[in-house]
């Protein structure tokens, strides 16, 4: 059998995967487009108290779809970090972050954002000498 390439291929035209090998099977591999500056924002927050912080905030005409988060953890107990797409909403999902440690969630494929118009936020139970750390990376849609 002949060796195949397949290409994915973004709405910008950005390569996204090639799959492909010498046994014919699909080998698809992680692959982060380039994508124009001023589509990507960086969101940094630190959380000390169980107040929700936002991480992001709205945008009144595009969704912000996050590509990657990171939560540092300092204490000597674990911590779950609850992420929201708008204040006091449902939360969409939890980072569990061991004591003194991180976790790092790189999305193969972008969360989408479900809501224009609404913020991303951030939010720890209320536990003395916690700090936690967070990083996330949104791309415009």
């Amino acid at each position: 059998m002949k060796d195949s390439l397949i290409h994915v291929i973004d709405k910008f035209g950005s390569l996204q995967a090639v799959a492909g090998s010498p046994e014919g099977e699909a080998r698809v591999s992680q692959m982060y487009p380039y994508i124009a500056r001023d589509l990507v924002s960086t969101a940094v927050a630190s959380l000390t108290t169980g107040t929700e912080t936002t991480l992001l905030a709205a945008n009144t005409s595009k969704f912000h779809d996050m590509v990657f988060i990171t939560g540092a953890n300092d204490s000597d107990a674990a911590v779950t970090v609850d992420i929201r797409e708008s204040t006091a909403k449902d939360v969409v999902f939890s980072l569990a972050i061991p004591a003194a440690d991180r976790v790092t969630i790189p999305f193969n494929v972008p969360y989408k954002q479900n809501y224009i118009d609404s913020i991303w936020t951030a939010d720890i139970p209320d536990i003395t000498g916690t700090t936690v750390d967070i990083t996330a990376l949104f791309i415009e849609t």
